[in-house]
């Protein structure tokens, strides 16, 4: 997978949360990070973002490779996001 640069996938993330939120089910958070495997990052330069959407569960993953304005979506299911209480507490 090919990424773009940090502030293109952070424009186009700024612009298309709402719509990800819709267009795929269970989504519980999403964010700019590498898209790229690791094996693949020699040579990536500054192509190696996207945006990473959070999911719920495996039901909400699409079959096929997603992306928004050529930014590419990165699904990984992470569970519900909990706050954790103060260990100072």
């Amino acid at each position: 997978m090919r990424g773009v640069e940090y502030a293109r996938a952070r424009e186009v993330l700024r612009a298309h949360y709402g719509e990800i939120k819709r267009r795929y089910r269970k989504v519980v958070g999403a964010g700019v990070g590498s898209v790229v495997d690791q094996e693949d990052l020699a040579g990536a330069g500054d192509l190696i973002y996207g945006i990473l959407v959070s999911l719920e569960d495996s039901s909400g993953l699409p079959a096929t490779p997603q992306s928004i304005e050529g930014v590419p979506l990165k699904f990984r299911v992470t569970g519900r996001y909990r706050a954790q209480p103060d260990p100072r507490c």
